[in-house]
């Protein structure tokens, strides 16, 4: 979201058309978003993840408490009550004749992205600026979790993650790097299509790898040239997102600790020919 372009204007609000990372402004400007709409077969959905939960709870040698948690692209935020509602449907015709869980200690939570009109809304007890305090709610890349406590997501409380989207999504990429370690990631996503918009699979369901996600190869490939580089240059591309400070300083400590020196660019927005002012510099870090 462009805040700064909507400053030079004296403008009242935004409206944000397609994909969003959902990061919390650092300004009050009010932001409407129109994510835009993907279909989705939720029967099919909620089946396939019920097989990862049987998976999961078959190989699960543990007496702990595990989670599953199912987080889905913004697309297909219009499903979210479905989701829900045919979860739950499914969930009985896997209880036994004393209504218990046949999967033992393996449960689902739906991870919905938090309802943006309170993170306008600076009065609003549940507004984001509380959550990362609040033992109960922890925001995930835009997304609420509710059970999990944020230093529990690398341990084995959390028993995999479940992406319902495309497998070349930003974001599937930063959950898969924040919970691959302790959980299995699983894409799901409906109606495939090839470069004519024609539907080539119905769905494909699979699990998450460097092997088989050609936007993993591609960051652990970034990965290794950052081994190999000795100074790095960070990028500011926005003001305006909140917490951006913390962030900058979060990566100056890892740069030092890696003893790698560093630059800091504040440089708007991005071309190469800005970048190539800078042919010192072994690698940027936006």
């Amino acid at each position: 979201v462009d805040e700064v372009a909507a400053k030079h204007f004296n403008a009242d609000c935004l409206v944000h058309y397609g994909k969003a990372c959902l990061s919390k402004p650092k300004s009050s400007i009010g932001i409407f978003y129109v994510f835009g709409k993907k279909y989705l077969d939720v029967t099919n959905c909620v089946n396939k993840i019920y097989e990862f939960v049987k998976t999961v709870s078959e190989n699960d040698e543990t007496d702990e408490k595990r989670t599953i948690l199912v987080f889905y692209d913004v697309y297909y935020a219009r499903y979210r009550e479905n989701l829900e509602k045919e979860i739950e449907k499914k969930g009985k015709e896997y209880r036994d004749d004393d209504d218990v869980n046949i999967f033992g200690n393996v449960n689902i939570e739906i991870c919905h992205i938090k309802k943006l009109e309170e993170e306008n809304d600076e009065n609003n007890e549940n507004n984001p600026e509380n959550v990362e305090n609040n033992d109960e709610n922890q925001i995930v890349y835009g997304r609420e979790v509710k059970t999990i406590k944020r230093e529990d997501f690398i341990n084995e409380k959390i028993a995999g993650i479940f992406w319902i989207g495309d497998d070349n999504s930003i974001t599937l990429l930063n959950l898969y790097l924040t919970f691959n370690q302790s959980s299995s990631v699983y894409s799901y996503q409906s109606r495939i299509l090839n470069e004519k918009k024609e539907i080539i699979k119905e769905y494909e369901c699979k699990k998450e790898t460097m092997n088989v996600n050609r936007l993993l190869m591609k960051k652990f490939a970034s990965l290794q040239r950052i081994q190999s580089s000795k100074l790095i240059g960070i990028i500011v591309g926005t003001l305006s997102i909140k917490d951006y400070i913390d962030v900058i300083d979060y990566i100056k400590t890892l740069i030092k600790l890696s003893n790698k020196n560093y630059y800091l660019y504040v440089v708007g927005k991005i071309n190469p020919a800005k970048l190539a002012n800078f042919p010192e510099i072994d690698l940027f870090v936006l």
